[in-house]
Protein backbone atom coordinates (compact mmCIF):
# COMPACT_ATOMS: atom_id res chain seq x y z
CA UNK A 1 0.00 0.00 0.00
CA UNK A 2 1.78 3.00 -1.10
CA UNK A 3 1.16 5.96 1.06
CA UNK A 4 0.81 9.53 0.64
CA UNK A 5 0.05 12.52 2.90
CA UNK A 6 -3.53 13.09 3.29
CA UNK A 7 -6.28 13.46 5.57
CA UNK A 8 -8.35 11.20 6.14
CA UNK A 9 -11.28 13.19 8.74
CA UNK A 10 -13.73 10.61 10.92
CA UNK A 11 -16.93 12.60 12.14
CA UNK A 12 -20.32 11.93 13.68
CA UNK A 13 -22.13 12.47 17.29
CA UNK A 14 -21.34 10.52 20.53
CA UNK A 15 -21.38 6.39 19.99
CA UNK A 16 -21.26 6.29 16.56
CA UNK A 17 -17.84 4.41 15.88
CA UNK A 18 -15.54 7.42 15.31
CA UNK A 19 -12.51 5.77 17.48
CA UNK A 20 -13.62 1.95 16.64
CA UNK A 21 -12.91 3.43 12.55
CA UNK A 22 -10.05 5.40 13.30
CA UNK A 23 -8.49 2.09 15.08
CA UNK A 24 -9.37 0.21 12.20
CA UNK A 25 -7.50 2.16 9.94
CA UNK A 26 -4.87 2.10 12.26
CA UNK A 27 -4.73 -1.94 12.46
CA UNK A 28 -4.45 -1.75 8.63
CA UNK A 29 -1.52 0.89 8.04
CA UNK A 30 0.21 -1.65 10.81
CA UNK A 31 -0.27 -4.46 9.04
CA UNK A 32 1.04 -2.87 6.24
CA UNK A 33 4.30 -1.38 8.15
CA UNK A 34 3.80 1.76 8.61
CA UNK A 35 5.05 3.75 12.09
CA UNK A 36 2.07 5.28 13.92
CA UNK A 37 2.18 7.69 16.59
CA UNK A 38 -1.64 7.91 17.95
CA UNK A 39 -2.42 10.75 20.15
CA UNK A 40 -5.46 11.86 22.35
CA UNK A 41 -6.07 15.36 23.99
CA UNK A 42 -5.19 14.91 28.09
CA UNK A 43 -8.53 16.70 28.87
CA UNK A 44 -10.06 13.45 27.81
CA UNK A 45 -9.44 11.66 31.38
CA UNK A 46 -11.86 8.41 30.60
CA UNK A 47 -9.15 5.97 29.89
CA UNK A 48 -5.10 6.32 29.05
CA UNK A 49 -5.90 4.85 26.33
CA UNK A 50 -7.91 5.06 22.70
CA UNK A 51 -10.73 2.54 23.49
CA UNK A 52 -13.97 1.71 21.39
CA UNK A 53 -17.26 1.04 22.95
CA UNK A 54 -16.66 -2.68 21.45
CA UNK A 55 -13.50 -3.31 23.34
CA UNK A 56 -10.70 -1.99 20.72
CA UNK A 57 -8.19 -0.71 22.55
CA UNK A 58 -4.78 0.44 21.81
CA UNK A 59 -2.03 2.94 23.79
CA UNK A 60 -1.46 6.25 22.82
CA UNK A 61 0.36 9.15 23.79
CA UNK A 62 -1.87 12.25 25.97
CA UNK A 63 -0.54 15.60 24.47
CA UNK A 64 -1.74 19.30 25.88
CA UNK A 65 -1.77 21.04 22.47
CA UNK A 66 -1.26 19.67 18.51
CA UNK A 67 1.95 21.53 18.74
CA UNK A 68 2.88 18.98 21.19
CA UNK A 69 2.92 16.24 18.49
CA UNK A 70 6.32 17.90 16.87
CA UNK A 71 8.26 16.74 20.59
CA UNK A 72 6.50 13.46 20.25
CA UNK A 73 7.55 12.26 17.03
CA UNK A 74 11.08 13.64 17.82
CA UNK A 75 11.11 11.66 21.01
CA UNK A 76 9.91 8.45 18.87
CA UNK A 77 12.68 8.81 16.27
CA UNK A 78 15.13 9.19 18.66
CA UNK A 79 13.87 6.24 21.08
CA UNK A 80 13.18 3.45 17.58
CA UNK A 81 15.26 5.31 14.95
CA UNK A 82 12.84 5.16 12.75
CA UNK A 83 10.38 8.09 11.18
CA UNK A 84 7.30 8.43 11.78
CA UNK A 85 4.73 8.19 8.54
CA UNK A 86 0.79 8.64 10.23
CA UNK A 87 0.00 10.65 12.82
CA UNK A 88 -3.45 9.69 14.35
CA UNK A 89 -5.80 12.21 16.67
CA UNK A 90 -8.27 10.99 18.85
CA UNK A 91 -11.41 13.16 20.13
CA UNK A 92 -9.67 16.14 18.23
CA UNK A 93 -12.73 18.42 18.64
CA UNK A 94 -10.80 19.01 22.11
CA UNK A 95 -8.00 20.47 20.36
CA UNK A 96 -7.34 24.32 19.95
CA UNK A 97 -5.43 25.11 16.43
CA UNK A 98 -5.61 21.68 15.35
CA UNK A 99 -5.93 22.83 11.49
CA UNK A 100 -2.78 24.56 11.86
CA UNK A 101 -0.89 22.04 13.19
CA UNK A 102 -2.59 19.10 10.71
CA UNK A 103 -1.29 21.58 7.55
CA UNK A 104 1.72 21.84 8.80
CA UNK A 105 1.84 17.80 9.10
CA UNK A 106 0.64 17.57 5.67
CA UNK A 107 3.54 19.78 4.19
CA UNK A 108 5.88 17.43 5.75
CA UNK A 109 4.63 15.22 3.88
CA UNK A 110 2.67 13.07 6.40
CA UNK A 111 -0.52 11.22 6.54
CA UNK A 112 -2.92 12.40 9.17
CA UNK A 113 -6.13 10.74 10.58
CA UNK A 114 -8.63 12.29 13.01
CA UNK A 115 -11.37 11.43 14.94
CA UNK A 116 -13.46 13.72 16.36
CA UNK A 117 -17.34 15.27 16.93
CA UNK A 118 -18.46 17.63 14.34
CA UNK A 119 -20.92 19.51 16.52
CA UNK A 120 -21.94 20.23 19.89
CA UNK A 121 -24.15 19.83 22.74
CA UNK A 122 -25.54 22.59 21.17
CA UNK A 123 -25.36 21.58 16.99
CA UNK A 124 -23.15 23.86 16.74
CA UNK A 125 -19.57 23.22 14.84
CA UNK A 126 -17.41 22.04 17.30
CA UNK A 127 -13.63 23.27 17.31
CA UNK A 128 -11.47 23.38 13.85
CA UNK A 129 -13.25 20.22 12.61
CA UNK A 130 -15.91 21.65 10.22
CA UNK A 131 -12.51 23.72 8.90
CA UNK A 132 -10.43 20.31 8.72
CA UNK A 133 -13.21 19.60 5.64
CA UNK A 134 -11.41 21.75 3.40
CA UNK A 135 -8.09 20.00 3.92
CA UNK A 136 -8.90 16.50 3.84
CA UNK A 137 -9.29 13.91 0.27
CA UNK A 138 -11.51 11.76 2.65
CA UNK A 139 -14.50 12.56 5.38
CA UNK A 140 -16.22 9.72 7.29
CA UNK A 141 -19.38 11.40 8.26
CA UNK A 142 -21.01 8.38 10.84
CA UNK A 143 -24.26 8.22 12.44
CA UNK A 144 -25.66 6.37 15.51
CA UNK A 145 -28.85 4.92 16.52
CA UNK A 146 -30.65 7.70 18.36
CA UNK A 147 -31.75 6.87 22.09
CA UNK A 148 -34.80 8.24 21.97
CA UNK A 149 -36.71 7.49 18.65
CA UNK A 150 -34.58 4.96 17.72
CA UNK A 151 -33.98 5.64 13.88
CA UNK A 152 -30.90 4.84 12.37
CA UNK A 153 -29.64 8.12 11.72
CA UNK A 154 -28.79 10.52 15.01
CA UNK A 155 -26.17 12.88 13.80
CA UNK A 156 -25.80 14.96 17.33
CA UNK A 157 -24.89 14.77 20.61
CA UNK A 158 -27.72 15.23 23.36
CA UNK A 159 -26.52 16.93 26.49
CA UNK A 160 -28.36 14.72 29.66
CA UNK A 161 -28.09 18.43 31.39
CA UNK A 162 -28.41 21.90 30.81
CA UNK A 163 -26.22 24.38 29.70
CA UNK A 164 -22.44 23.92 31.13
CA UNK A 165 -19.16 24.50 28.84
CA UNK A 166 -18.65 23.28 25.21
CA UNK A 167 -16.09 21.23 26.74
CA UNK A 168 -16.89 18.71 29.15
CA UNK A 169 -15.93 15.26 28.78
CA UNK A 170 -18.71 12.31 29.61
CA UNK A 171 -19.60 9.57 28.46
CA UNK A 172 -23.09 7.83 28.05
CA UNK A 173 -23.84 9.59 31.66
CA UNK A 174 -23.93 12.77 29.97
CA UNK A 175 -24.46 12.62 26.19
CA UNK A 176 -26.19 10.22 24.31
CA UNK A 177 -26.78 10.36 20.21
CA UNK A 178 -30.34 11.80 18.60
CA UNK A 179 -31.83 12.83 15.39
CA UNK A 180 -32.60 16.44 13.97
CA UNK A 181 -35.98 15.59 15.03
CA UNK A 182 -35.22 14.20 18.74
CA UNK A 183 -32.25 16.64 19.41
CA UNK A 184 -33.03 19.42 21.95
CA UNK A 185 -29.93 22.16 21.27
CA UNK A 186 -28.58 23.14 25.24
CA UNK A 187 -29.46 20.34 26.70
CA UNK A 188 -32.32 18.42 28.74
Amino acid sequence: MKLRNNLELITGPVCCGKSEELLRKITRYDIAGYNILLVKPVVDTRSNTVKSRNGSERECIEISSPDDIFHEINQYVKKNNKSIDIIAFDEGQFYKDLYRVVKELLLKKYKVLVSALDSDFNGEPFGDITKMVTLSDSVEKLTAVCMKCKCDHAIFSQKLKIGGDQIEVGDLELYQPRCINCFVPGGI
